[in-house]
């Protein structure tokens, strides 16, 4: 019964606090996602289509991304991808600047940069300003 907004915002959450927590699972996904083959056939079929079919319907039913014209798939990989760096490529991101990724403050913070930046952009409209 919780808001659609406010789900999705926990599934972000949720879904960078695992990455930061193990971010060679998200390399390995990364590899496999650019190379193609049998290994991310399984990987797909097994763990991530069944997460996420159900899901994109509810988001565009939210969003109006396709309605806007906008590419649901770029944003899915936009998720999947660009919200991990800051973990995946954590040795650049130190160089670049701000909390360690690794810390509590630098997993917060980067949290509530990218749930307030994909938010806006898939909203049209600054999202409401919660714990998420």
């Amino acid at each position: 019964d919780a808001d659609p907004v406010e789900k999705m915002k926990v599934g972000l959450r949720r879904f960078l606090e695992v990455t930061a927590r193990s971010p060679s699972v998200q390399r390995i996904m990364e590899y496999e996602a650019a190379i193609g083959g049998p290994r991310l056939d399984y990987i797909a079929e097994r763990y991530i289509l069944p997460y996420l079919s159900p899901r994109l319907g509810r988001f565009e039913e939210t969003t109006a991304i396709e309605k806007r014209d906008l590419h649901l798939p770029s944003l899915a990989l936009l998720i999947a991808t660009g919200t991990t760096a800051f973990f995946t490529q954590a040795a650049l991101a130190r160089k670049i600047g701000g909390p360690d990724p690794f810390s509590e403050d630098g997993i917060e913070r980067h949290i509530r940069t990218m749930t307030t930046v994909l938010f806006y952009g898939v909203l049209g409209r600054p999202p409401e300003q919660t714990g998420t």
